[in-house]
């Protein structure tokens, strides 16, 4: 592939990234037309068709390297569950077979990523600007969308969930955005965490900061991101009152009742999905029980993907499921022995992704996962890079 053409790819699949983003966000939190729905599904089919020609053309699948060791184990995974689907599809509606074309739809994004990672390293990449630009408009276009909504009587549920989005692109803006303000993504996104009321998203940024800005190579690092770790909770501590106020979110009631509303009831949807799959026969046990079957069983989304994968397509997705994010985990503790210098980052987006699949939906959906392969993939393929181990 020429260089011209290699960049025009590398400005189109950022392009499409942000539009993606930000026409999502759009509709959810300001009640977008069908154009903007129009617009977003076209980019997830950009991505479907990008990914396989990215496969057949660019992906070392032989390769030797952890990297791709833990992507092939997630496109494995993929395409077990899309040939399930498959085999137990019912109905051919043109939205089953747009469902069906998703399935594999995060580990195509993972596929495109880490290609586009190996020829365009994040430290030297500045098209990835531009995704520090989204992100600022995914936050201003999410409290706006917040503040419309004070006068609805019911809690628009897209609306609110679409935090995860601005949540889930945090670790590719930190590993580019100029050391002096880093702090500002951190700011940012506590505020809208705290607009949004989403407890699952507040336990994942806590975890995160404290991940983040734990430790140094200094003494004088070290104070220095204590300093900053400070700052975040002073903000936190005295926005919350006023913003729960402002929003009548209810944030601090909604914290202090996880005990007695189980999570907003995820636990009796847990219970339900854990019951059924102890009554399943072996053949629903080793294959579940199709495509959406969570939905459809229990009217609604169970919010675990360990649970949906294991009802709607067996045991043996679950496992390769598992093992996947325990790989990463094992990646990540790679990185952090070779002190690779975006290993925190890299470990974010593991425990953004991890908390999103343990307490809504991650997999299941194609849409935070957009921005969580996006950043697995440019990490690892600039980890592989730095070590030298990729011939480009």
């Amino acid at each position: 592939m020429s260089k011209r053409r290699r960049n025009i790819g590398s400005f189109l699949f950022i392009i499409v990234l942000c539009l993606f983003f930000v026409t999502k966000l759009y509709r959810d939190v300001l009640g977008g037309t069908d154009f903007q729905g129009g617009i977003w599904n076209i980019c997830q089919l950009l991505f479907v068709v990008a990914g396989y020609l990215t496969f057949f053309t660019q992906y070392p699948i032989k390769q030797n390297n952890k990297a791709i060791s833990v992507i092939n184990l997630f496109i494995t995974f993929s395409f077990y569950i899309f040939g399930l689907s498959l085999i137990t599809n019912q109905s051919w509606t043109v939205y089953d077979v747009f469902s069906l074309l998703l399935v594999p739809y995060g580990s195509l994004v993972l596929i495109i990523s880490y290609c586009y990672g190996r020829k365009n390293l994040i430290d030297d990449n500045k098209l990835l600007s531009l995704l520090i630009i989204t992100f600022f408009v995914l936050a201003i276009l999410f409290h706006r969308g917040m503040a419309m909504s004070r006068n609805l009587i019911f809690e628009d549920v897209s609306l609110v969930a679409s935090v995860y989005y601005i949540l889930c692109i945090v670790p590719i803006v930190l590993a580019i955005i100029p050391g002096k303000w880093k702090l500002l993504p951190f700011l940012v996104l506590a505020l809208v965490l705290l607009v949004s009321g989403k407890r699952a998203g507040m336990i994942a940024f806590v975890l995160s900061v404290l991940v983040y800005w734990n430790g140094g190579n200094s003494k004088e690092k070290k104070w220095i991101n204590f300093i900053f770790l400070c700052i975040i909770v002073l903000v936190v501590v005295y926005a919350l009152p006023y913003i729960d106020s402002m929003y009548e979110l209810k944030t601090i009631d909604r914290i202090n009742s996880l005990e007695k509303d189980g999570g907003s009831g995820r636990n009796v949807r847990w219970l339900a999905c854990i019951n059924a799959i102890a009554n399943s026969n072996f053949v629903e046990l080793v294959f579940g029980h199709g495509m959406g079957a969570a939905w459809r069983d229990f009217e609604g989304e169970i919010h675990n993907d360990f649970l949906s994968v294991f009802y709607e397509y067996g045991i043996f997705a679950f496992i390769l499921y598992v093992v996947f994010y325990v790989k990463l985990f094992w990646i990540w503790l790679k990185m952090r022995r070779e002190k690779y210098r975006h290993e925190k980052e890299f470990l974010m987006t593991w425990i953004y992704s991890m908390t999103l699949a343990m307490f809504s939906f991650f997999i299941i959906e194609p849409t935070y996962i957009t921005a969580s392969m996006f950043c697995f993939g440019m990490f690892m393929a600039d980890w592989m890079q730095s070590k030298n181990t990729v011939q480009c």
